[in-house]
């Protein structure tokens, strides 16, 4: 699968980690908006259910999210319309994983400062080169 772009920020908007090989990214406005319709759709939604959208789509792009309430962070990957959701999710799972992996200790103290977690670059290349 080819990642036109990943995010991965809290529920407050702060992007923690963004990547997009071919084009400048907005992450920061990104961040805001997804981290807003989030919270937004948290307030309907019974509380036995999930408690976030799983997909925005805008025109022929989709927008994947993976929600890890314990650290309260969003896993957020730009996909087309014709990738399988499955495949999206388990590729969206497998990351989110990695992630917690390498950052727990950071999650856990998190101070604000986003710059730790740069070096998950090296980590995704590593994984989408796979």
């Amino acid at each position: 699968m080819y990642i036109s772009e990943f995010l991965i920020i809290n529920s407050e908007g702060l992007t923690l980690f963004k990547f997009s090989p071919d084009e400048e990214l907005n992450a920061e406005i990104k961040s805001g908006f997804f981290s807003a319709i989030q919270s937004f759709a948290k307030t309907f939604v019974d509380k036995n259910k999930e408690k976030y959208r799983s997909i925005i789509r805008i025109g022929d792009i989709n927008y994947n999210f993976l929600c890890n309430q314990l650290y309260d962070i969003y896993f957020v990957l730009k996909s087309a319309n014709r990738d399988k959701e499955k495949d999206i999710n388990g590729y969206l799972k497998k990351l989110e994983e990695l992630f917690i992996e390498e950052f727990r200790m950071n999650l856990i103290a998190f101070d604000g400062d986003t710059s730790i977690f740069k070096r998950f670059k090296k980590i995704l290349t590593k994984f989408i080169e796979k």
